[in-house]
């Protein structure tokens, strides 16, 4: 950033100020004066400071550096010698950075009201010398997701064209005279807070969000998937069903293909039988001899005979089926007293029946204390740090006195105390009271899954019994059969008898009555084996319905085992990608951060000794001795920081820096802020060519300012600072530095002189 213009009206102790650096490249000298009529050595209050605090007014809103936190917007605004107020005030600086020109204004009111206006030139072409107005409106911040207001946007859009935000500014190009020994005698807390912004660790911060709002994302839907694989079926009990129906179909195909070789079998006995029939109607319309009725009696002993075997082969078949029905009865009896057996211990357990909704109710309960114990424990911290900051506390009405005394700081403290107890015993009811809840979700979601099992045994036991009664309904049809079967080999013994007999007596004449009766038994057979026939084929239809039935299940059950197996297969790949996360998180929180960390030390250590060495002549040096862990004072716990210890080498002597002189420690808080300087300027994204000192080597002596003078102007060659804008009252630096801006406190405010 390259200072081209500024321009103030009504801002601090200006009323209305002008000052063009255009093509001017060079060591400024920023000196006071109290009146017209006194010299340039009476110029405490007279605006100098308030001069080059209009940059970073006008960029971030702070008028002070770090010092102006608690003033409100108006207190910036022009007070004339008569008390009044002016109704604003505006501040309007231009810079460039590389080849792009830019302007910023900033206007506050009385009432507390601002507003901001960014412009760009050389945005469409680096030759088109027009403004382009950069200066956003309110919105939604798309890192954090929140809506802010047009000001705040603003600022972050010159903070990101600045390549820094106001506290990198205010620490780095920006000194002011009052914390310039932030690095020496800063609590360990202070310098790694400064060092952090060096490295600008905001933007690991943002990195450590955005991954860990992802990793939240994830194992939302990792918890997404695990419901929805444990709302469905375990995949063993689905195995188990399709295993077991499959065994079912098999047996009803057996079944089937016997049925339909018993209707062979009796397509052929009817088709005899026909014939048979056939046979007595010649026989009795053409009965020739006794000699031709003896051999077809004969033969029909014969097939009687065989009509017999066939039967009782019939009968053993039925048997067998019987039997095999009977084993898969006692199988299924089995399933059901297993079934039954885990259902009682489900409902044993099961000692109070809870409901989804009241587990959501539970877990919802469960965050909310989360966040109560969240704001509980930051309210604690709150009371802690307050506590730790009561040493620091000034008297408030420090016209009357200098500081608070030791009785009231206690008084104060042992406030702190009671409060943090209150506030402690609050967060420890609010864990008691979370991890009550936690076992009851744990016991709540055993609950749950007790309730699907027993559901799941109580479909079990009814699928189980259907499949049971469907054999005993086959038993039952074969027992039916068997009285007819067994009435039919009756029958067939009872005529071979009779046959026999009339063969026996050699009766060489037939009866043809006789032969009327046998055709009508043969018909009757022939008939009821008829319904037979019917009957066996309306039980394979049956059967090939309930096979149709059963395959369409297990289809239905395999494609729900894809779907359970693509749901493992996406938890896997999920579980996975959390672990990676996580890995990744560690490392931008703290691997990352602390290893920049630790190589940016080293660097600002090596630039100090480089200046302390020049400016004391060769006879000092200085050290940072590395704190890494830090223990608690009130807990005791040791945390890690990224902290040091300032140690000088005077003479060959090494002391602390609390023990070398003024002017020692002067040197070294010098040397410290401007190796910070050359740091910041070579890991910046943008290169400062802007250097605000304010008071930074005042305490510095004759040789000690010609060493200072020595060391900015090699700085302004080496590392491209165009200008550099210093503000003293030492007579030594003025001998040094040709270009000075005056600045002069009249009745009509400050005025200001280039020279």
């Amino acid at each position: 950033m390259n200072l081209i213009k500024l321009s103030l009206k009504n801002y601090l102790s200006y009323k209305k100020c002008e000052l063009d650096f255009k093509d001017k490249e060079s060591l400024y000298l920023i000196i006071g004066r109290n009146s017209e009529e006194v010299d340039d050595t009476e110029g405490n209050g007279a605006g100098k400071t308030a001069l080059i605090s209009a940059i970073p007014f006008a960029l971030f809103g702070r008028s002070r550096g770090v010092f102006d936190k608690d003033l409100n917007n108006e207190d910036v605004i022009y007070v004339d010698e008569n008390g009044e107020r002016a109704s604003k005030c505006e501040v309007t600086i231009e810079f460039e950075i590389i080849d792009r020109r830019y302007k910023v204004i900033r206007t506050v009111t009385q009432k507390g009201s601002q507003k901001l206006s960014f412009y760009g030139k050389g945005y469409n072409s680096p030759a088109q010398d027009l403004w382009t107005e950069l200066t956003l409106k309110a919105g939604v911040n798309k890192r954090t997701g929140k809506r802010e207001n047009g000001i705040t946007r603003t600022e972050q859009r010159i903070s990101d064209t600045l390549g820094c935000d106001v506290n990198l500014f205010i620490n780095s190009v920006y000194f002011e005279q009052s914390n310039i020994d932030t690095f020496a005698r800063g609590t360990l807390s202070e310098k790694d807070g400064l060092i952090k912004t060096a490295i600008q660790s905001d933007k690991w911060n943002d990195y450590s969000q955005i991954i860990s709002k992802d990793l939240s994302n994830l194992e939302k839907e990792i918890v997404k998937v695990e419901t929805l694989l444990e709302d469905n079926y375990s995949d063993q009990k689905i195995y188990e069903t399709i295993n077991y129906n499959k065994a079912r179909v098999k047996d009803l195909k057996a079944y089937i293909k016997k049925g339909e070789k018993s209707i062979v079998d009796n397509e052929k006995e009817r088709e005899n039988l026909i014939a048979d029939i056939i046979t007595f109607q010649k026989q009795v319309e053409n009965f020739d001899n006794n000699k031709k009725e003896i051999e077809a009696k004969q033969k029909k002993l014969s097939h009687l005979k065989n009509r017999v075997n066939e039967i009782n082969f019939e009968a053993t078949k039925m048997a067998e089926e019987i039997n095999l029905f009977n084993q898969r009865i006692r199988s299924y009896d089995s399933k059901i007293g297993e079934f039954v057996r885990k259902k009682k211990n489900e409902e044993k357990a099961l000692d109070t029946v809870y409901t989804q909704q009241y587990a959501e109710e539970l877990h919802n309960e469960i965050n909310r204390l989360n966040g109560s114990m969240g704001k509980a424990l930051a309210q604690v911290e709150n009371i802690v740090e307050k506590g730790q900051n009561v040493d620091k506390m000034a008297c408030p009405y420090n016209f009357e006195c200098d500081k608070i005394d030791e009785k009231a700081k206690e008084q104060i403290k042992s406030l702190y105390r009671i409060e943090y107890k209150k506030r402690k015993s609050e967060l420890n009811a609010i864990e008691k009271q979370l991890t009550k809840n936690k076992n009851l979700l744990v016991k709540v979601r055993n609950n749950l899954n007790a309730q699907i099992n027993i559901k799941e045994l109580t479909n079990n036991i009814s699928n189980t019994e259907e499949l049971k009664n469907k054999d005993l309904k086959s038993i039952q049809n074969i027992q039916n059969r068997i009285p007819t079967v067994n009435k039919t080999k009756e029958a067939v013994i009872n005529e071979i008898k009779e046959l026999e007999e009339k063969l026996n007596k050699t009766n060489e004449s037939v009866n043809v009555e006789y032969l009327k009766v046998e055709m009508n038994k043969k018909i009757e057979i022939k008939d009821k084996i008829v319904a037979d026939i019917e009957s066996l084929r309306l039980e394979i239809n049956e059967a090939s319905g309930e096979i149709k039935l059963l395959e369409e299940q297990n289809k239905g059950f395999e494609k729900e085992l894809q779907n359970i197996e693509k749901l493992k297969s996406a938890r896997e790949k999920m579980i996975d990608e959390k672990m990676y996360k996580k890995y990744s998180l560690d490392m931008v929180r703290k691997h990352i951060p602390h290893l920049l960390i630790s190589n940016a030390i080293p660097e600002i250590e090596d630039y100090a000794k480089e200046f302390i060495y020049k400016l004391s002549s060769g006879r000092m040096d200085i050290n940072f001795n590395m704190i890494k862990d830090l223990k608690s004072k009130n807990d005791g716990k040791v945390n890690q920081t990224n902290s040091f210890d300032v140690v000088l080498t005077i003479d060959g002597r090494e002391l602390k820096y609390e023990q070398a002189s003024g002017g020692e420690r002067a040197r070294a808080d010098v040397a410290i802020h401007l190796a910070y300087v050359v740091f910041i300027s070579n890991r910046s994204n943008t290169r400062f060519e802007t250097l605000f000192l304010d008071e930074v080597g005042a305490a510095l002596d004759k040789k000690g300012v010609e060493n200072f003078v020595d060391i900015i102007k090699e700085i302004q060659i080496a590392y491209g600072f165009k200008k550099v804008f210093n503000i003293t009252q030492n007579i030594e630096m003025k001998r040094l530095i040709d270009n000075r801006i005056t600045v002069t406190k009249t009745s009509d405010g400050s005025t200001i002189e280039m020279i």
